[in-house]
């Protein structure tokens, strides 16, 4: 298999050279394909842009790092689709080094990193999270160097990999809780094997347990001082009941890729696998049996897993060096196929699909309609919307800087509006009512001395269907309203 109890790589530095291009390049290459494919802000990435403006320890549902991300592209390059994204494109490059470095040390074979590298670029599912800035992207460079730090832990017997291995987890949990998922796996699969369990011995983990608190210490003061509201959060998620298994199943196939999905798949169940290379198998196996169970009992959306694939990229990588000929054949229509589906993603005209009937729907005409509605409304002193979605949008494409509110009530669930200051703040002042749906709800009508209908703004009609609409209501002498509690987390 290689010289894998070496901590270091075989990489030349014209290899260093390429992986680094290859990284630069990603940027404008993202930066370009979203400019064709007219793809706007999700209201997650207006959403955590919305939280840059807030700054803070951490935020109801995520750790604070991406905030601090986009305030710092906010302060270098100001206010713009592309500036909210652009951490999120670096990141991508650097998920894609450490993904080669961590193939190329297990398998003492650099052609084994560069075939990680081009699976991973290539793999739908990471080429889509590496475009957009959401959690998910900076989750998965920590969870690759943590998976890589584990391995070079239990396996290469370098002992401070463990600080980095907590390190990684720390910053994981700056990013997304769902980082503690590896260091469980890890300790499970640890126990699992006489010489990596002399390994788990409490004088070397003194110090990288201290290291992952220190670094993730915002989020626990954060939580301390908000009633744990961020854990509350994701064990409603843990104990939502509405498996989609079928779904979840049939989803991380196309995610992944089908051909290299299935291949990757008979190249884990191998069982001439060498021992050190057993040691990923198991952690990944063990995590994606949870990520099934999980579905059976509730709903897991696709990119939740994604982590996960990182240890059969790794593992294939290597198997693949053995293929003979038709497997070689098939594993390049697989990744042709890979391309493919990236393509169609972003561009799924190029199959008949109108755009706004496609996956990513929800990031088309943002900007035209919102600052059409803008240009008609009068001079109003604040927003309030009908969800924290909308809320997020109108934040960052309204042309003026307004107080925006989430609409409170209690047939919704908490977010991170109901932890920022109220419609109280504008007691008396004239403000309007924005909606995608119906109405304004009896309360906010209670709540205003007058309610008025204004306009409603529709984005490009095509065939007779418009993919936005925005409805605004005038509220005069907005009043101090007793609202009810949100019923959920």
């Amino acid at each position: 298999m290689g010289k894998q109890q070496s901590i270091k790589t075989n990489q030349t530095w014209h290899e260093s050279l390429l992986l680094f291009s290859i990284a630069c390049l990603l940027i404008p290459f993202h930066a370009i394909i979203l400019y064709f494919a007219g793809l706007e802000l999700h209201f997650d990435e207006a959403q955590y842009w919305n939280w840059s403006r807030h700054l803070d320890w951490s935020y109801y549902s995520k750790g604070p790092l991406i905030a601090w991300l986009i305030a710092l592209a906010d302060k270098l390059f100001g206010h713009g689709e592309w500036q909210v994204r652009f951490f999120a494109w670096l990141l991508h490059g650097l998920f894609l080094i450490t993904l080669y470095q961590f193939a190329n040390q297990l398998w003492g074979n650099r052609l084994a990193g560069r075939w990680a590298l081009v699976i991973g670029l290539t793999t739908p599912i990471y080429f889509t999270l590496g475009s957009f800035m959401t959690t998910d992207i900076i989750l998965l460079l920590f969870w690759t160097a943590g998976l890589w730090s584990a391995y070079r832990f239990f396996v290469v017997k370098d002992d401070f990999a463990l600080y980095l291995f907590a390190i990684a987890t720390g910053l994981g949990i700056l990013t997304k809780m769902t980082i503690l998922l590896l260091p469980i796996a890890v300790i499970c699969v640890g126990l699992t094997s006489a010489e990596w369990r002399n390994r788990i011995q409490p004088k070397l983990f003194i110090g990288p347990v201290l290291a992952t608190i220190i670094v993730a210490m915002p989020v626990v003061i954060w939580n301390l001082q908000h009633d744990f509201v961020q854990f509350r959060h994701d064990i409603g998620h843990v104990a939502k009941a509405d498996g989609n298994t079928l779904e979840f199943l049939a989803g991380s196939l196309i995610a992944v890729s089908p051909v290299v999905g299935i291949l990757m798949l008979l190249s884990i169940s191998s069982r001439a696998l060498a021992p050190d290379v057993v040691f990923i198998k198991r952690i990944t196996l063990f995590l994606l049996l949870f990520f099934l169970l999980k579905s059976v009992h509730g709903k897991v959306q696709i990119n939740w897993a994604s982590p996960v694939y990182v240890g059969l990229i790794v593992i294939f990588a290597g198997q693949l060096l053995t293929f003979g000929r038709i497997k070689q054949v098939v594993l390049s229509i697989g990744i042709v196929l890979s391309i493919m589906i990236n393509a169609i993603v972003f561009f799924p005209d190029l199959i008949n699909i109108d755009p706004r009937q496609s996956h990513l729907k929800k990031m088309i005409d943002w900007k035209l309609p919102v600052e059409s509605l803008a240009k008609k409304l009068p001079d109003t002193e604040f927003i309030i919307t009908e969800n924290y979605h909308l809320a997020s949008e109108l934040a960052f494409y309204w042309p003026a800087k307004l107080p925006i509110y989430n609409l409170p009530g209690r047939h919704r669930r908490y977010n991170q509006f109901d932890l920022w200051p109220g419609p109280e703040e504008v007691v008396g002042k004239n403000g309007v009512f924005i909606s995608q749906g119906g109405p304004p709800p009896l309360e906010l009508e209670s709540a205003c001395s007058k309610m008025e209908t204004l306009y409603g703004i529709e984005s490009s009609v095509k065939d007779g269907q418009s993919s936005r609409k925005l409805s605004a209501w005038r509220c005069f002498n907005y009043q101090h309203f007793n609202w009810q509690q949100p019923s959920r987390y």
